[in-house]
């Protein structure tokens, strides 16, 4: 375990010049003026709003809210929560296993129900035709946003730095869950520093004292419709790309649908009471696999009734419509509700049909998961659209591929969604999740020895990973003594195994 030898809290306000030091100067493959422009037109930008704890939301934005909170409210489900009496299990959304593909029906409501929902749902749809011409918004802009609270704050800041390493150059909007999680050396010292800045969704709640109590798995839609950037990398706190993820907004496929969602593991266990209640057309269970919500591209202009949907689906999320999009399966939440609300809207949407990966490692027999992987869009639709591409991703990349004809576009986006890295509480997130041994005695990687990823990404991803967090962390701190056998856990595994 990383012994920790003294209390004292970090001096967040020093890793600043250690942090730009090492993201542009150190690295060498990062073109240095172009990413040093970040932080001078960051701080400019953000000083001000990060003085006063969080940029208070526009006008217009708290008008909006409250037109939209009144009309969710009034248009809501009339009817008792949804329950799911027998929720599917690993025999149904495991597409190894459920080879029949036959969609589970797992939720009875009575016709009176149904024919509520019905038409509280249609009154909601007609509405969005008046909200959303004035969903606020800078045109024109786009930037990453993500959303944290808690320990989450510190995980946050090391996706930022593995963001700015990739050499991105987008702006970041970080909305925090309340001003209990403002920290002023992180929000008024590290974001702007990194392009970011940090925004307080109870600032916007308490507008509307009326707003039922919400819980923090229904936040994330709130933070996209919140942030006042048109074109949107959502990217949870503990998602990060292995390159550069710019190029993304003006690629296909954003730049035709302006939604683009990624895959999870499972099958979608989406009940057809709800393509019922919502009138829309029952898909076959291979239409596309269920939603990992960890990454999402969204434009809002083009997709306007849609976030008004999902925002709506996530609002009555826990009693009615997680249920009714997931059936009880495993990380029933709001995962579903992003591509959905374009489905009822009839907005155009792309779900990557690379299959999502895994990183971790074998230990005893048992195989330790840490993170997973999804892949780059823009390769992804290629692949889809010239069979020669698809069938050197296959001969290189499918050996184990259950179908023929499966796309492996490259990874781009690591989701570290099991080990959390918090950079501000190293020794408490890592603890002894990291330090495991092999066979013979030796130290391992985290994420096992992913030589695929290495060849997709053009080098090494976990090493880069760790490299920063000793830079940033260990040599940004007075701490020193925190990270000795963090020290030597890398020393062994990555430098006198030459990365091995």
């Amino acid at each position: 375990m990383i012994v920790k030898t003294r209390s004292r809290r970090p001096h967040w306000a020093l890793l600043v010049v250690p942090f730009l030091l090492f993201l542009y100067l150190g690295l060498g493959r990062l073109p240095t003026s172009l990413d040093l422009s970040i932080n001078t037109n960051a701080v400019r930008a953000h000083g001000n709003a990060t003085r006063t704890k969080g940029a208070d939301p526009s006008v217009e934005l708290v008008h909006f809210w409250a037109r939209l909170l009144e009309s969710m409210t009034r248009a809501g489900p009339q009817t008792p929560p949804v329950i799911v009496h027998n929720g599917v299990g690993d025999d149904v959304i495991d597409p190894n296993k459920n080879r029949k593909r036959i969609r589970p029906d797992r939720i009875k409501l009575p016709a009176s129900s149904v024919d509520s929902m019905q038409r509280s749902h249609a009154e909601f749809v007609a509405l969005t035709r008046e909200l959303a011409p004035d969903l606020p918004y800078r045109k024109r802009s786009r930037g990453i946003v993500m959303t944290a609270g808690g320990e989450y704050v510190g995980i946050a800041v090391t996706s930022l730095l593995m963001l700015r390493r990739a050499g991105s150059k987008l702006p970041v909007q970080l909305f925090l869950d309340s001003a209990s999680d403002y920290d002023e050396d992180v929000c008024e010292n590290i974001m702007p520093a990194l392009g970011a800045e940090c925004m307080i969704m109870e600032k916007l709640w308490k507008t509307t004292p009326e707003l039922p109590k919400l819980k923090k798995y229904q936040f994330k839609v709130f933070a996209l419709l919140f942030s006042t950037f048109q074109e949107i990398l959502f990217l949870d706190a503990d998602c990060w790309p292995v390159r550069k993820p710019d190029y993304l907004f003006t690629a296909e496929p954003y730049r035709s649908h302006g939604l683009v969602t990624w895959p999870d593991f499972w099958l979608s266990t989406a009940s057809p009471l709800f393509y019922d209640i919502t009138k829309t057309e029952l898909p076959s269970m291979d239409a596309r696999r269920s939603s990992e919500s960890g990454i999402i591209l969204y434009n809002k202009a083009k997709h306007a009734r849609s976030l008004l949907l999902t925002t709506y689906y996530n609002f009555h999320g826990p009693s009615h419509y997680y249920p009714l999009l997931s059936q009880g399966a495993t990380g029933q939440g709001d995962k579903e509700t992003f591509l959905h609300g374009a489905l009822v809207a009839g907005a155009p949407f792309y779900p990557v049909s690379t299959r999502i990966g895994i990183l971790g490692r074998w230990v005893n027999g048992s195989f330790e998961s840490a993170a997973m992987k999804q892949a780059d869009p823009a390769e992804d639709w290629a692949l889809a659209r010239d069979p020669r591409k698809l069938a050197v991703s296959s001969r290189l990349y499918g050996q184990e591929d259950k179908a023929p004809g499966e796309p492996h576009a490259r990874w781009l986006f690591v989701h570290h969604n099991l080990v959390k890295v918090d950079i501000r509480h190293l020794s408490k997130s890592l603890g002894e999740k990291l330090f495991r041994r092999d066979d013979k005695g030796r130290w391992q990687r985290l994420w096992g020895d992913d030589r695929v990823l290495r060849d997709m990404a053009g080098y090494d991803v976990e090493r880069a990973m760790w490299e920063t967090v000793l830079k940033a962390d260990c040599d940004g701190t007075l701490l020193v003594e925190d990270c000795g056998e963090l020290r030597k856990w890398f020393a062994d595994v990555f430098v006198e195994r030459r990365g091995m």
